[in-house]
């Protein structure tokens, strides 16, 4: 059976005793999303008007390919996004786990840009990418890996960001290692001795 509510919209179906939904509304995971990415992106705008070339050099695109790079990189992104707006915030621990879980990547995301300082024009290896090679990935992981502790239910809404959350993870994964390939050919030994003693991810 099922039912159309109007508290934005809520579709509720009942399988077996349990309930599957999917709510549009206010108190979902969008809530943190936004905010979220906004402050990251907003972070990334301010310091590449302070340097002499943007964090993301664009000339990965031409080695890659912009199509690959946006279906791999930009669109799983979005259909988290999407996803997050049907998705529920569960109130009590999966809230008071998820939040700080969360907070914390987006902290650490904004606090990886530190180390693009503005005559910056080598490879970053201080800061956060003195532990990681890429800390900003580390950092978003942490923000959907909050946010899927914060949402963790049996709706179906869920079940489906938990899947675009694992397809995140395998496009962010592809594009590290095209970013990989790319400074290799581009930093050349300071990049290879920089891979040798930092670890990917943690």
């Amino acid at each position: 059976m099922f039912m159309l509510k109007s508290k934005f919209i809520s579709i509720e179906g009942y399988k077996q005793g349990r309930v599957l939904s999917m709510s549009l509304g206010v108190f979902n995971l969008w809530l943190v999303f936004v905010p979220g990415y906004a402050l990251i992106w907003l972070a990334m705008w301010w310091i590449n008007r302070k340097r002499p070339r943007p964090v993301e050099d664009p000339a990965i695109y031409q080695v890659v390919g912009r199509r690959k790079m946006v279906w791999f990189g930009f669109y799983p992104q979005l259909s988290l996004l999407v996803a997050s707006c049907l998705v529920p915030i569960q109130p009590g621990a999966r809230l008071w786990i998820g939040l700080p879980l969360a907070l914390m990547g987006i902290a650490l995301n904004i606090l990886c840009f530190r180390a693009f300082a503005p005559e910056r024009h080598t490879l970053a290896t201080t800061g956060l990418y003195r532990f990681s090679r890429n800390p900003m990935y580390v950092s978003g992981l942490l923000l959907i890996l909050g946010l899927n502790v914060m949402g963790a239910d049996l709706s179906g809404a869920y079940g489906l960001f938990l899947v675009l959350t694992l397809a995140w993870v395998a496009g962010t994964h592809w594009c590290v290692l095209q970013e990989e390939k790319f400074l290799a050919g581009k930093d050349g030994e300071a990049y290879v001795q920089y891979r040798q003693r930092v670890p990917r991810y943690l």
